[in-house]
């Protein structure tokens, strides 16, 4: 396999799954998140260079850099509030439920 044009080695794929951690080894420990997930990948600057949203806790993130990387997951409640773009200024507030989330203890 050949190195690109401008030096860098050729894309990868991470994959993985979002697993609950549970400092006290809990029932939840090492489990899939059931929850909506992103998983971002970025690069030491600061630069995302992929994103990803899972469902189920598994993850696959294609196309990343081959140097090191920092892969961040982020628990989102769902909530799916839908809006209509029009031309101008919007706001639109979106209500998140309380944390921290008591189904998921």
């Amino acid at each position: 396999m050949s190195a690109p044009d401008d030096g860098r080695l050729p894309a990868r794929t991470v994959r993985g799954r979002v697993l609950r951690g549970d400092a006290a080894g809990g029932p939840s420990a090492g489990q899939p998140l059931p929850a909506v997930t992103t998983v971002t990948a970025h690069r030491r600057n600061g630069a995302v260079v992929a994103s990803t949203v899972s469902e189920d806790g598994g993850y696959v993130l294609d196309g990343l850099p081959a140097e090191p990387l920092t892969l961040v997951a982020v628990e989102h409640p769902a909530v799916h509030e839908e809006v209509v773009v029009r031309p101008g200024d919007q706001r639109r507030d979106i209500a998140l439920p309380a944390f921290p989330r008591k189904d998921l203890r």
